[in-house]
């Protein structure tokens, strides 16, 4: 949330070339933290249940 936040106040009161470069890497950074947050979810929890089932 917070890259987006920044990110549109950049773009917004950069110029158009330097606007949307910033446009471009605040998605891409979006996309592989939806996709990093993706792949480590299962792995995460699973290792969560089992510290939780030892107790």
């Amino acid at each position: 949330m917070t890259s987006i936040v920044f990110g549109s106040l950049a773009v917004i009161d950069l110029p158009a070339r330097q606007g949307d470069f910033v446009a471009r890497l605040m998605v891409m950074t979006v996309l592989f933290s939806i996709v990093l947050h993706g792949l480590s979810a299962e792995p995460i929890a699973r290792s969560y249940a089992r510290s939780r089932a030892r107790r």
